[in-house]
């Protein structure tokens, strides 16, 4: 499984998104209860601007695993783009308590602050 989600991203990394998104979907076959892989497959929506399928994929990350930040900072991008800022806010501060040294995170909810 892992190998597919390596190919995967070395594939959208070469603007293949078409077979990123395959092998993506070939190792969530084999590991359905995988968060990282939708977290990966969730960025290649979010990337290509299917904000529905980015959401979905990043809802399902934080349900497999509630207690990695990074499927919060995922669906907090989301919720941005869609104007959901309340939300975008809860997602990066519930990402800082679970990774508070995490600088990154603490620099996103500077820029989620500031931002109108």
């Amino acid at each position: 499984t892992s190998a597919y989600n390596t190919r995967a991203l070395a594939r959208f990394h070469m603007d293949d998104v078409a077979e990123a998104l395959a092998d993506i979907d070939r190792a969530l076959e084999l590991d359905p209860a995988w968060a990282d892989a939708y977290n990966n497959r969730g960025t290649i929506h979010y990337q290509g601007g299917a904000l529905d399928q980015a959401m979905e994929d990043f809802n399902q990350a934080v349900a497999l695993s509630p207690r990695e930040a990074r499927g919060y900072v995922n669906r907090a991008f989301v919720h941005r783009k869609l104007g959901n800022w309340t939300r975008a806010m809860q997602d990066l501060e519930t990402a800082q308590a679970l990774s508070p040294n995490d600088r990154r995170i603490r620099q996103l909810l500077g820029e989620f602050r500031r931002a109108p």
